[in-house]
């Protein structure tokens, strides 16, 4: 049976309706969580690359001394090189 009831020219789902929807967004919420989470620890399990190896220590260093503040401007890229590149075979 429907109960829907009208309220201001509108329908109204039952209150049963509005309970069961509330319950079943946080499942769907914890089950998103958990495959994150999953995904992140997983993660973290995979091997660096070693191109990426340095900047990935770096990362952790500035993070350990400065606890992760990012308003420290702590970790700034390394300077661009002002002068041109040359490439091989050019004059």
């Amino acid at each position: 049976r429907f109960d829907w009831a009208l309220a201001n020219g509108r329908y109204a789902a039952p209150a049963a309706y509005t309970v069961r929807l509330i319950e079943l967004q946080e499942e769907v919420q914890m089950r998103i969580q958990g495959l994150l989470l999953g995904d992140i620890v997983s993660a973290a399990d995979e091997a660096t690359p070693p191109k990426y190896q340095g900047l990935v220590e770096r990362y952790y260093q500035v993070l350990s001394r400065d606890g992760g503040d990012r308003s420290s401007n702590a970790f700034r890229p390394p300077p661009v090189s002002k002068t041109p590149a040359t490439t091989k075979g050019t004059p």
